[in-house]
């Protein structure tokens, strides 16, 4: 029924007494004064309280998520915001718009209510939160108190980036040692997991996040991807890698302004790798060619990577005696005089390539390495079951 259908000339007066009389005060009262004009008491009138709220959010960590108690104040009245204001026999004239305006800038931000507070505990937006939607509460004017706890919960740096890396003889493998000066050891696997799933942040188990978006950390980023490091095994605190990843390591650090650090035998390998002429291997006696200086770098090159247990692929143009290369890299395999006089003890050679080259091999070998006995694995089925079982007397099997 309308307000103004109950009240009026000839009509009896509207009485309100208990809960009634302070809820008609403290809601109604305000509102028909902004519409009509009232003769109020001045008894009455000099319990209102008017002053301009003011808001107080109190922030504390709360298990996994943040907690946020929302206090209102009034002048000297100050209460929580789940509960009413005990102002004895005043009356505060509350500011709703206000104060719901707060309340609702915290919902959106995905706090919810929890007994006398507020409660966030989705972590992606208590991430959000405290890098982003925090700040927009100065825009409500609200006052905001952090606690030591709450404090920890900050978005922080990874800190300095440092990577050490070491040949283990033990496992014959590379052996790196990656830190971050926020970052517990223990915890690094986990990070190099949210930089592979291209999360935004990684959360530290004292609840604390790391920025996995800043530009400082692209670098660092594009190394852990290219490594697959959260997939290796591990020696102690150190990462174990296959020797095939130490060029990449060297120039990926060394291009970098991060803190690198390597041992003698790594740097060695490295060295002989880029720079394989500085290597003392020779050509083996017995080849009927003389190889250009190109044609000899190409044969230390994979001398080098053999002796390092490693793979590499000449990519030389057509015509420039990649054949002999490998031809002398095969030779160099093995010692004529020892292997002459221990068949057993020599090498065997499997060489695959096009079937209209395998006669071109047979040949290349015969010119230029004549002491290499070499076959080609051809004819019938039962022709070529032969000569595999018989692998023992070549050096060399050809095949397509």
């Amino acid at each position: 029924k309308p307000f103004y259908n109950s009240v009026g000339r000839g009509k009896e007066p509207l009485v309100f007494r208990g809960e009634l009389k302070n809820s008609f005060l403290e809601h109604v009262l305000p509102r028909l004064s902004e519409t009509m004009d009232l003769d109020i008491p001045e008894e009455l009138k000099s319990r209102y309280i008017t002053c301009d709220m003011e808001s107080k959010l109190y922030m504390d960590k709360y298990k996994n998520g943040i907690k946020a108690e929302l206090r209102f104040k009034y002048g000297d009245y100050e209460f929580n915001s789940f509960g009413n204001p005990a102002a004895g026999s005043y009356i505060i004239v509350r500011q709703r718009e206000k104060e719901d305006a707060i309340i609702s800038k915290l919902l959106d931000f995905g706090f919810l209510p929890y007994k006398n507070f507020y409660l966030l505990k989705d972590e992606n937006k208590i991430y959000e939160f405290l890098s982003e939607k925090i700040s927009e509460l100065d825009d409500q004017e609200t006052t905001l108190f952090y606690s030591e706890d709450f404090r920890k919960l900050g978005i922080r740096q990874p800190g300095s980036f440092k990577a050490g890396v070491r040949l283990n003889s033990d496992f014959n493998m590379l052996e790196l040692n990656i830190s971050f000066d926020e970052v517990p050891k223990d915890e690094l696997k986990n990070l190099f997991h949210s930089f592979q799933i291209k999360k935004k942040y990684y959360r530290l188990k004292n609840g604390s996040f790391i920025n996995l978006e800043d530009q400082n950390l692209n670098d660092v980023s594009r190394i852990i991807e290219m490594l697959d490091l959260n997939d290796k095994s591990k020696s102690g605190d150190a990462i174990l890698l296959e020797k095939q990843h130490a060029l990449y390591l060297e120039k990926a650090f060394t291009d970098t302004e991060f803190e690198f650090s390597c041992d003698r035998d790594f740097k060695a390998l490295t060295e002989k790798i880029l720079n394989p002429t500085t290597t003392d291997y020779q050509v083996p006696k017995g080849i009927l060619a003389n190889l250009r200086p190109y044609q000899v770098t190409g044969y230390k090159w994979l001398k080098t990577l053999a002796e390092n247990d490693l793979g590499g692929i000449l990519a030389d143009d057509m015509g420039l005696g990649k054949t002999l290369q490998s031809i002398v890299y095969i030779a160099s395999g093995f010692d004529t005089v020892k292997s002459d006089k221990n068949p057993a003890s020599r090498k065997h050679y499997l060489v695959v390539c096009p079937t209209s080259l395998i006669y071109n091999w047979l040949d290349e070998i015969e010119n230029f390495a004549p002491f290499i006995k070499a076959a080609v694995v051809s004819g019938t089925p039962p022709e070529r079951q032969e000569t595999i079982e018989s692998y023992e007397k070549y050096d060399v099997l050809i095949t397509s």
